[in-house]
């Protein structure tokens, strides 16, 4: 039987933005301050997203700092806890509070405390109240199953489908079919299905403030009744909703002014119109000094792919960095040009069928964050998620500037190493080559796209009497979307692995252009050469399209990450394309794995044809909505064969070391804001939770 992972000690590293902060004017800081209380107070929201006994675990582990003040070693002695039993419950809770939630950020996986049932027990006698919390939680947080987010089943569970007798997937769809219908949008909202004699019963739960007195029927017949009820998370938003009208006391900036009231409106009424107009604003408002996200975005954990996690960021914009971002987007149109889709005959302003002109409609800016809240604190965001509102209107680019130190979201892993002969150099081009990727993945993977949407009358934006010619046929397309359909509502499931897949092959495939490269500082005779950044991105890529099957199961044949199943789709299309680019070893006698990437110039071009081939596929397929066929590249590029299968056991033998992040606090002090720091221990990031009282 398959068991969920016992936590490791993590890797604790600072994110400050406390130089930055300091720098602002008084009337920003408090703007900063409140924006950043209603970021952390989501944590309350994420948790119940995560699992039923998320929110219980954080209320115990807070529970147990405030009845020793932090003092653990006090606390342990006085229970007669060993320190090393007290190290490993620290260790859970640091990882826990990082992760917001007992699944890890990257990857799903649940995660078990590695201290004792009797340690636990001990803990637990501190007070009424952790007794009460332990009673519920003892017989779930040392069970090994269910071991990873998915629909609800043997060894899989989501709190977006709650079910005594299980969800399927058909049920889903037919209720998600009603609801468009209603024109309820998905993000916002969970299921809660129960049955009666009469038949299935399910409860759309919407996200608001609000809470609706009378039953809101939206379908009863044929043995499926559907309501809608407001009001979950409704005390968390309310406290959110208050933090922000005290934030924009604090500006003077109307367009902020006026993203806070419309973001208000829709937490209350759990209406998402109101919360695409907010977006709109947000994207029209220049004024970055202090840059936010605040919604339901990210649908990566949702096993459907349309219902969205919470997530709140505060960051201050970093200025000499956002300077260079500016200047690369004042220069996009060029590199635009050389994506394999777009025609080279055109003007500058216009890139064929399958591209948008949105070059003008990019805004870019590097932050340091205050407060990232979060289950993945990512190092860049392109946002809003809205394809209507990213061709009308544009969007935005954020990079995390103190997240962007070049190691990859999920830790290292001992098990996978590069030959000893290119270590050196590939850990001197490391960061350089994945603040790149990580800047091109955003500003040109989600930065551009056409979906063509097609409709007699204004709704399409193709001559649908001419379908333009697909590049993968040479016939004109035969599929596209229709009114109303969204990309994540066509793809479903498999949204996010085609978005991440397509915005990482296009970072890749542009860290071969010499003179991007040197418009960002990287010129053909500079100690760091266009061609040191190439082959670095290969081995990057290649050690992380192998420790991408740490994120695969063998037991759902599935992927519990899009960022690993689309870095694993980029690897297999090289190795196909070219077998001696990317060569694995296996090192049986210390049990690691050896990755070699040929650096020679035909290898080189025949990688990049690789990846250009893949891009091209998942760029027509996307703006097409032809979800068939790219379904049909994704199950033969991402079901692992045997050989990466004994490579998964070998990672999943070592493990990977986990990353948790510590994060400050400010707080109001005779009337002006202080900004706290922490140490970055596991006893540090304890600390900085507690203290921000969500």
């Amino acid at each position: 039987m398959s068991s969920a992972l016992v936590c490791r000690t993590p890797e604790v590293r600072l994110l400050t933005g406390t130089e930055l902060f300091e720098s602002l004017s008084t009337n920003d800081k408090l703007f900063a301050h409140y924006a950043a209380k209603a970021a952390w107070l989501g944590a309350r929201i994420i948790l119940r997203q995560v699992s039923p006994e998320s929110e219980s675990i954080f209320d115990f582990i807070i529970q147990l700092y405030n009845s020793c003040d932090g003092n653990w070693k006090h606390l342990g002695h006085s229970l007669g806890i060993p320190d090393d039993e007290l190290g490993r419950f620290l260790e859970f809770a640091a990882t826990f509070l990082s992760n917001v939630g007992n699944y890890y950020g990257h990857g799903d996986q649940r995660f078990i405390p590695g201290f004792t049932t009797e340690t636990f027990r001990k803990l637990t006698s501190v007070s009424k109240i952790t007794q009460y919390l332990a009673a519920q939680l003892e017989a779930v947080i040392f069970a090994p199953l269910p071991e990873t987010i998915g629909l609800p089943g043997a060894s899989t569970q989501s709190a977006y489908y709650q079910s005594l007798s299980g969800i399927s997937r058909q049920e889903i769809d037919s209720v998600g079919a009603i609801a468009a219908h209603m024109n309820i949008d998905p993000e916002n909202t969970r299921l809660f299905k129960s049955e009666s004699q009469t038949g299935i019963i399910v409860d759309i739960l919407q996200a608001s403030v609000e809470k609706d007195i009378a039953e809101n029927v939206l379908h009863d017949k044929d043995g499926l009744k559907v309501l809608l009820v407001r009001g979950d998370f409704s005390d968390v938003l309310q406290r959110i909703c208050e933090n922000l009208e005290q934030a924009s006391v604090h500006t003077n900036d109307e367009k902020k002014k006026d993203y806070i009231s419309q973001l208000c409106a829709s937490f209350r009424t759990g209406n998402m119109e109101q919360y695409k107009e907010s977006q709109r604003t947000w994207v029209r408002d220049h004024q970055t000094t202090i840059s936010t996200v605040f919604g339901f975005v990210e649908p990566y954990r949702d096993p459907c792919g349309v219902r969205a996690e919470f997530e709140g960021i505060v960051g201050i914009e970093h200025p000499g960095e956002t300077a260079m971002l500016r200047r690369l987007r004042d220069n996009a149109g060029t590199f635009i040009k050389r994506l394999p889709w777009v025609d080279k005959d055109h003007d500058d302003d216009s890139f064929g069928a399958f591209e948008v002109n949105m070059v003008g409609g990019l805004h870019f800016v590097s932050v340091e964050t205050i407060a990232y809240c979060s289950t993945l604190v990512f190092p860049g965001v392109n946002l809003p998620n809205y394809n209507d509102i990213r061709a009308e209107t544009g969007s935005k680019n954020i990079m995390i500037s103190n997240r962007l130190d070049g190691t990859p979201m999920a830790g290292d892993s001992t098990a996978v190493t590069l030959h000893e002969h290119v270590k050196g150099t590939f850990m001197k081009h490391r960061s350089h080559t994945y603040h790149l990727w990580v800047v091109f993945h955003e500003l040109f993977g989600h930065g551009t796209g056409m979906l063509l949407r097609g409709a007699k009358g204004e709704a399409c934006n193709f001559d649908i009497d001419n379908p333009p010619i697909s590049p993968l046929s040479g016939k004109p397309i035969d599929t596209w979307y229709k009114p109303n359909e969204t990309f994540t509502g066509v793809f479903k499931d498999i949204a996010t692995s085609v978005d991440e897949c397509r915005a990482e092959c296009i970072g890749a495939y542009l860290l071969s252009e010499v003179d991007l490269l040197a418009l960002c500082g990287y010129p053909k005779d500079g100690d760091i050469k266009p061609s040191d950044l190439e082959y670095n991105m290969y081995q990057q890529l290649a050690v992380a399209g192998v420790r991408s099957l740490e994120n695969y199961s063998v037991d759902e044949k599935k992927w519990s990450q899009a960022h690993s199943q689309g870095h694993f789709a980029m690897f297999q299309a090289i190795r196909r394309a070219d077998p001696d680019l990317i060569k694995v070893n296996i090192d049986a006698v210390n049990n690691k794995l050896h990755v070699r990437v040929d650096r020679s110039l035909r290898n080189a071009e025949r990688g990049r044809s690789a990846l250009g081939d893949l891009l091209m596929r998942l760029h027509i397929y996307r703006c097409t909505a032809d979800v068939s066929r790219c379904r049909t590249l994704l199950d033969e590029l991402t079901v692992p064969a045997q050989e990466c299968l004994e490579w998964r056991k070998i990672l999943l033998e070592e493990g990977a070391v986990k990353r948790v992040f510590v994060q400050p606090n400010t707080v109001i002090v005779n009337g002006g804001v202080v900004i706290n720091d922490y140490e970055p221990t596991v006893q540090g990031l304890i600390q900085s939770w507690a203290e921000r009282q969500v």
